[in-house]
């Protein structure tokens, strides 16, 4: 039987055909997790792009980077021109796939 952490990705066939052969994903470690439904466990840092580029990556050319903007992110391209400025200044990306799902 699927077990999923959410009826969104019981809707993706890549999601359906790990989860049926037996393939442990980020989404089946979440479904066990014992404490998933406790927001206080949720926490996760935010940090801007730049920040993230500047400070973990050392400021390094990335030759490939892919975003995924999913449905309901209405401020996506104001996240981008301010969270990202200084990636976008510096050049320092080769190729860049941006992802923007317009359906909710």
């Amino acid at each position: 039987a699927l077990i999923s952490c959410c009826e969104e990705n019981a809707k993706h066939p890549q999601f359906v055909r790990l989860h049926a052969q037996g393939v442990n994903t980020y989404c089946s470690q979440i479904c066990s997790w014992p404490h998933r439904e406790s927001a206080e466990r949720w926490a996760v840092p935010r940090v801007t792009l730049d920040t993230l580029w500047r400070e973990r990556l050392g400021a390094r050319h990335v030759d490939v980077i892919k975003v995924d903007f999913d449905p309901g992110h209405d401020w996506w391209w104001e996240h981008v021109r301010r969270g990202w400025a200084e990636f976008f200044a510096q050049r320092a990306f080769s190729v860049m796939v941006l992802e923007v799902d317009e359906q909710v």
